[in-house]
């Protein structure tokens, strides 16, 4: 006879026995990753979208009526002149948080990710390499997902965004926005950014599939790996008591 364990949920208590805990539990897993790319977006964009709209509109507008006037002074060119390198400083600013911000946030999409699939809270894996190694330890290649090319691309460029780094560096003039070009330009950030601005979410969307699958999907050439694992490591007397303990929860 199975042993009935009290398990208690909001108000009030349900007499649960260890198998529809574990189930519960099981199903919870499952639906948290499933719905965690819903979940997903980029929240500044609408800012980023409305600001971009009211700096070009007041740019055009300065231009209008510097081009309206009947005759110029030298006061009349260098006021346009400071307020066109004003405006054109604060649209290359934009540019550059709104790339800035999409990597920022699918890093942290990552980090919901590991520590709601595997308890993992290691701030270290922002490091790309700790990342690709730590996946890697679940059977998990991310350069073979679709949107990685892309998020890699973005965060090249974040980095040299983030030096505040006009010139474009070697590691960024192969990216095709870039290539021939010797200074970035909110045209050509832009421009990446619309070629772009999916794949996080298309990159996330791919790691969760992988995730569940290593968490919930179980071949039998898996299983077998994972009983040798563990007869590698265990005695009979232990492995006795892990198929007793286990079997509670079926």
């Amino acid at each position: 006879m199975k042993k009935e364990i009290k398990m208690t949920f909001g108000k009030g208590s349900n007499e649960q026995s260890p198998e529809e805990y574990m189930n519960h539990i099981r199903f919870s897993g499952q639906q948290w990753l499933s719905e965690y790319p819903n979940k997903i977006q980029n929240s500044f964009y609408e800012i980023y979208e409305n600001q971009m709209k009211a700096l070009k509109s007041e740019y055009l507008s300065k231009y209008k009526k510097y081009q309206s006037l009947n005759k110029y002074d030298y006061d009349d060119h260098l006021n346009f002149i400071e307020n066109e390198e004003y405006i054109q400083d604060q649209i290359f600013a934009l540019s550059e948080m709104n790339i800035i911000y999409i990597f920022k946030e699918f890093e942290i999409n990552l980090k919901l990710l590991f520590k709601g699939a595997y308890g993992n809270d290691d701030k270290t894996l922002y490091n790309w390499d700790k990342l690709k190694d730590y996946l890697k330890s679940k059977k998990i290649s991310i350069s073979k997902i679709d949107g990685y090319e892309e998020v890699r691309q973005l965060r090249e460029l974040n980095n040299q965004l983030k030096h505040n780094n006009k010139v474009i560096s070697e590691k960024i003039k192969n990216i095709k926005e870039f290539k021939g070009e010797n200074i970035l330009t909110e045209e050509m950030i832009n421009k990446f950014f619309k070629r772009i601005k999916y794949s996080p979410s298309i990159l996330i969307n791919g790691i969760v599939n992988a995730i569940y699958n290593d968490l919930y999907k179980f071949d039998e050439g898996k299983i077998k790996q994972m009983a040798e694992d563990i007869a590698k490591r265990m005695d009979k007397k232990d492995a006795k008591l892990y198929w007793e303990e286990i079997q509670k929860y079926y």
